[in-house]
């Protein structure tokens, strides 16, 4: 009897301890529910923990990236990444990339300076909407310049469940996707970097359900994979198969053995 190992990528939300492994960030996490402080992932290079005003409120729900738990907070519960850290490590780049799991919590938009997802313009920029009263949305991650005014790719629908929004920026180009459909670009020529004041942060008037950042623009195969599947960043738990020896000296499968629960979408055996 011997054992093979075999691993495959995680295509669901994980809600046991894990680790990122795929695009080297600098900072991710996921919610930590009912707690005013978030620390990063291990695997984050950035190991300095956000914060939040207040505790967020348990949010289940189902989307495009499966069932999902995470953090719903209200207008000033905002989390807050660590933006002078992230925005040196831009600065020595040249570059920066966001990914958000999140969802818009209400279809009727919001007309004043808020968004619902991230806030990571840079100073100067105009308000950002997530969406506005019209359902669009008006952002412009990473840059002073608001590049996304109103215009949505066959996403409409999608922001009120839980999606993935990825930001690319370096000097003269940015760029905005909802599940891999391009929103908007811009063509600033501006090192990117995100506000340390109230245009930074998560989670207001929304959902967030994982976030990281990186210190370089993301691959158009990365953003496609990721767009699909979100939850591949995290090291897959290993599957355990017990096989028996075969007579011409070889292995063949005999039976799996389960040697514990099922958790998330990746089983254990």
């Amino acid at each position: 009897m011997a054992t093979l190992i075999t691993q495959t990528p995680w295509t669901r939300q994980p809600q046991v301890p894990v680790r990122v492994v795929k695009g080297d960030p600098l900072w991710a996490f996921l919610p930590i529910v009912s707690s005013t402080s978030y620390v990063p992932l291990i695997g984050s290079r950035i190991r300095t923990a956000a914060t939040a005003s207040a505790a967020p409120s348990v949010n289940i729900a189902n989307g495009l990236v499966g069932p999902v738990l995470g953090m719903t907070v209200s207008t000033g519960s905002i989390i807050i990444p660590p933006v002078t850290t992230l925005n040196s490590a831009f600065a020595a780049t040249g570059a920066a990339s966001l990914i958000v799991v999140g969802k818009s919590q209400g279809s009727a938009g919001h007309a004043s300076g808020t968004t619902p997802i991230f806030k990571t313009q840079s100073a100067g920029s105009s308000f950002n909407h997530y969406p506005f009263t019209d359902g669009n949305i008006y952002v412009g991650p990473f840059s002073t310049v608001r590049y996304l005014n109103g215009t949505l790719s066959g996403a409409t629908a999608g922001i009120y469940t839980p999606h993935v929004a990825i930001a690319t920026a370096k000097s003269g180009s940015q760029a905005f996707y909802i599940n891999g459909i391009l929103q908007g670009s811009g063509s600033a020529a501006e090192t990117p970097s995100i506000d340390t004041g109230s245009n930074s942060g998560f989670g207001e008037f929304g959902s967030v359900y994982f976030a990281a950042f990186f210190d370089r623009v993301l691959t158009a195969s990365e953003i496609s994979s990721f767009s699909s599947n979100p939850w591949q960043i995290f090291a897959p738990l290993p599957r355990r198969i017990w096989v028996g020896a075969a007579a011409a000296g070889g292995f063949t499968a005999v039976n799996r053995r389960s040697l514990g629960a099922r958790v998330g979408s990746r089983s254990v055996y």
